[in-house]
């Protein structure tokens, strides 16, 4: 929508100096109105007010998203895409906030993504100077936002979402967003431009306090008080002092050190990025927290001048609507880990690659990660949000796809990240049957085939930008071994066979058999240049490269045996975020469960047990550390309900109106159970082996057409609990 459409005669206004932070007020006359309804955005993040209560719980609004045009040249490695941009806004129901007669309107501004001037590797990627536009409805009457609307400095003196906040509440007026504020020192708004963006009313999940745990103090050293959450999270500690004029520092770590100084280097610490909090007190405010940003971390310090009360768990507010639980305490901690990785690795309706360092909605871990979120948590409009922000980052004219959605930079590749473009809405139209995404991604999903098409050289995907990345895997427990182009020409040909499933739901036809064509060029390519004939191996097989020849049916019952003999032989990854994934689905789906599930429960380096006993709360980035907080290798979260409790779709249906429950029979694990929750409702599997004999409970949702199939048994499951014994 248009600006006027929305917000009509209001102006955009801003501070008339650079500041990262500021407070604006309004007094108005209400004379009875019967209903008062606030539309609002600011940039970067706003918290309203109305006579000095604040409007709502939801943080961090509005919504992350590439909000305007900007000077891109100056990331990492230039860009020179033509891309789309679009701004939300909130709309708020502000009557129980109104009195009659003089009310107050004020609003707290903070920098958020928009007012960003650094960033570790990214130089200077800011849109712009913090602003906000509103207009408030009084039955027929309008107040809207212009030059006449009054700000100044609050207590937070810099707001930097990566590299944290100064707040100093001295002299700080309590009753700024009051009628009896002292209105000395305000100044006038000035009015600036209309973004060159689409606007859009946010109807995505927000931000929220999501939880408050108690932390444990375990050590005091140095003039520190040193703490530890129990487990890694994103938001903030809530820091404790009474007295005035106490000069406090609160510093975040997802490590600590021996000595129990705490290790930043995950954070961005050994680039110099550290998101620290500085707090200087009055005697009035006596709890300090962030406003305008958050943390990911499980320690952190508190000078002690003052004490950590709690800390609150922040992130898009979305339900866990899955279970899971089975005799191998590996992949129950497994299933754990990965919600919680997910889960704070949400802000802004954005799956995000870490929760400290980029907080970027990377593409290659979102497109991962995609079916195995919708299957664990409540994520419907978190994608539904998340496809228009890949949508927009796609260039207009060649198809290119950013490696960041909103893009913000970063490194990836063109097939492992820029064919969210066509995995996400797929996944998105399997698990909620929504035809229309399909129908408006179709489209974009050619213009992408045509990019990579162009990136090619004798059938091999080798290029993408200029001077930029072109990754193939990543994550490797060695340095990876197999080239760039096999990976991605690999990637390229499953988004192609895709395309062609998509071509057929919307019975186009002559597209799915021009896409198939493409297939065929790339496959050969594949096979003449990296497929060994007399063994039928694809690079002797390392670090998976079979499996991805085999996911995408190049190769032959060898290849498979090459596969099932080097995974046998190694019982441990070799992998890294893709070749997991690949490799899993594999052997899941080729009669080699039992070594899957020796894979996903190895207890060597390269192992979600050695993730598990070094106390990892949330799934690393890669198999020996870096980052604490990646949902990546996440992503094989998806074979648990679709393999251990068998919960899987039909062929070619959508939406889980047709499902097969057929849980694999795997030596070592004795029992599962777990649900998830699809359109129709709960899904539910359990299963437990005693004395040869194995019942299943099974529980089915009014509407799905549900046959049980496990060996010769097959049933058709009815509505309720069924109870099977084999």
């Amino acid at each position: 929508m248009y600006h006027k459409t929305i917000f009509k005669n209001a102006h955009w206004i801003m501070p008339s100096m650079d500041m990262d932070s500021a407070i604006f007020r309004k007094t108005f006359i209400n004379k009875g109105c019967n209903k008062a309804v606030m539309t609002i955005t600011g940039l970067g993040y706003f918290l309203l007010y109305i006579n000095g209560k604040k409007v709502s719980d939801d943080l961090f609004t509005p919504a992350y998203s590439d909000y305007h045009p900007r000077e891109t040249k100056k990331f990492r490695y230039p860009i020179n895409d033509t891309m789309s941009h679009r701004i939300y806004c909130l709309k708020y129901d502000v009557t129980e906030y109104l009195k009659d007669g003089i009310n107050c309107l004020g609003i707290m501004l903070g920098s958020g993504f928009y007012n960003q001037t650094k960033r570790i590797g990214e130089g200077n990627v800011t849109y712009g100077r913090i602003k906000l536009c509103f207009r408030l409805s009084l039955d027929d009457e309008y107040i809207e936002s212009d030059k006449s609307v009054k700000y100044k400095e609050g207590f937070i003196k810099s707001s930097n979402l990566f590299y944290g906040e100064e707040h100093n509440y001295n002299g700080f007026d309590y009753l700024w967003n009051t009628e009896n504020a002292d209105t000395s020192g305000w100044l006038d708004s000035i009015e600036t431009d209309i973004p060159q963006s689409e606007l859009y009313i946010q109807n995505c999940n927000k931000d929220k306090i999501i939880k408050k745990i108690k932390p444990k103090l375990i050590d005091h050293k140095d003039g520190l008080f040193v703490y530890d959450a129990g487990i890694n999270i994103s938001g903030y500690p809530v820091i404790y002092c009474e007295k005035k004029n106490e000069h406090i520092q609160v510093e975040c770590a997802e490590r600590i050190n021996d000595d129990n100084t705490l290790n930043f280097i995950s954070m961005g610490g050994g680039k110099g990025q550290k998101c620290t909090m500085k707090y200087i007190t009055d005697g009035i405010t006596n709890t300090f927290n962030p406003i305008f940003t958050w943390q990911g971390f499980r320690y952190f310090t508190v000078t002690d001048n003052a004490t950590a009360l709690e800390c609150h768990i922040v992130h898009t507010d979305v339900k866990v609507n899955s279970s899971f639980s089975c005799s191998s305490s590996i992949l129950n901690w497994y299933y754990k880990a990965y919600i919680r990785s997910q889960l704070t690795n949400l802000h802004g309706s954005v799956p995000s690659d870490c929760p400290h360092r980029e907080r970027l909605g990377y593409t290659g871990d979102g497109q991962l990660c995609a079916r195995a979120a919708m299957y664990c948590l409540d994520m419907k409009k978190v994608y539904r949000k998340w496809l228009e922000d890949i949508s927009d980052c796609q260039d207009i004219n060649n198809g290119h796809v950013q490696h960041t959605a909103p893009f913000n930079g970063g490194g990836g590749g063109p097939s492992g990240w820029g064919g969210a473009i066509v995995t996400v809405p797929y996944e998105y139209y399997l698990h909620y049957g929504d035809l229309s995404v399909l129908r408006k991604f179709f489209p974009k999903m050619l213009h992408y085939f045509e990019y990579m098409e162009s990136r090619c050289s004798n059938g091999l995907v080798i290029r993408e930008e200029e001077k930029g990345w072109c990754l193939g895997e990543w994550c490797t427990p060695e340095p990876a071994h197999i080239p760039e182009s096999y990976v991605n020409t690999c990637l390229y040909v499953k988004l192609l066979q895709i395309g062609q499933t998509t071509a057929d739901i919307l019975k186009k036809f002559e597209d799915k058999k021009r896409i198939s064509n493409l297939e065929q060029i790339h496959k050969k390519a594949i096979t003449d240049a990296y497929m060994s004939k007399l063994e039928s191996t694809f690079i002797f097989g390392n670090q998976g490269a079979d499996a991805f020849a085999y996911d995408i049916f190049l190769g032959d019952e060898r290849t498979l045996e090459n596969i099932k003999r080097r995974y046998e032989s190694l019982l441990t990854y070799d992998t890294g975020i893709f070749g997991t994934y690949i490799l899993n689905k594999v052997l899941f789906e080729n009669g080699l469960s039992d070594l899957a599930f020796l894979l996903l429960t190895n207890k060597k380096e390269a192992s979600f047990y050695n993730m598990k006993k070094q106390g990892a709360t949330t799934l690393w980035e890669r198999w020996n550390g870096d980052s604490n907080n990646h949902p990546m290798f996440g992503a094989s979260a998806r074979y648990l309900f679709e393999y251990i409790l068998g919960i899987r779709q039909k062929p070619d249906t959508s939406g889980f109106d047709e499902v097969i429950i057929s849980p694999l029979r795997i030596k070592g694990l004795n029992r599962a159970k777990g649900h998830i929750t699809c359109r129709h409702g709960k899904i539910a599997v359990s299963y437990m082996k005693s004395n040869q004999i194995t019942e299943y409970r099974i529980q089915i949702p009014k509407n799905v057409n549900a046959v049980f199939s496990v060996g010769t048994t097959k049933k058709i499951l009815n509505e309720g609990l069924n109870i099977i014994k084999i």
